[in-house]
């Protein structure tokens, strides 16, 4: 998955591993940026100005049923899937959770996946791009590695 600008703004596309097979999944008069697969594969999260400014979007792996996650006036960039798909981590410019004031640093938030409810505030100093890939899992890098799991080769 990626984007590209094809036609005067950023657009979501997938393609197979050769580069073969592509196919558009965006197609609006707005930059559609940052997408992340959903832990099962099954839907999609991004970043878009569609609406006036930066929002969190999810939508299906197809590129169906686009839903709006965010709804603030203020820049919010950069999503991720938690681990169990049940949240999406995001930076924002945002004041505070309920803040609709945009400030001059970004910090990263939570929100429900299912209906982005439960904005929070997850980190109170300036912080960019979360990724949720290996916090929790067997050789989470906060909490090393367990007896039985090695860490994953470079």
């Amino acid at each position: 998955m990626y984007t590209a600008d094809e036609g005067g703004d950023n657009e979501i596309w997938v393609m197979n591993a050769d580069g073969s097979g592509k196919v558009q999944l965006t197609a609006n008069s707005a930059d559609d940026l940052d997408p992340r697969w959903s832990p099962d594969g099954t839907q999609i999260v991004f970043a878009s100005n569609r609406d006036g400014n930066d929002e969190i979007y999810r939508m299906n792996a197809d590129g169906s049923n686009v839903v709006r996650l965010t709804n603030n006036p203020v820049d919010d960039r950069e999503p991720a899937w938690s681990l169990d798909g049940a949240s999406v981590a995001f930076a924002s410019n945002r004041l505070n959770a309920g803040s609709t004031t945009a400030g001059s640093t970004y910090r990263i938030y939570t929100l429900r996946a299912a209906d982005g409810a439960n904005v929070t505030q997850a980190a109170d100093t300036s912080a960019r791009h979360p990724d949720w890939g290996f916090i929790g899992s067997p050789c989470d890098p906060f909490g090393g590695c367990t007896q039985s799991q090695t860490p994953p080769e470079e």
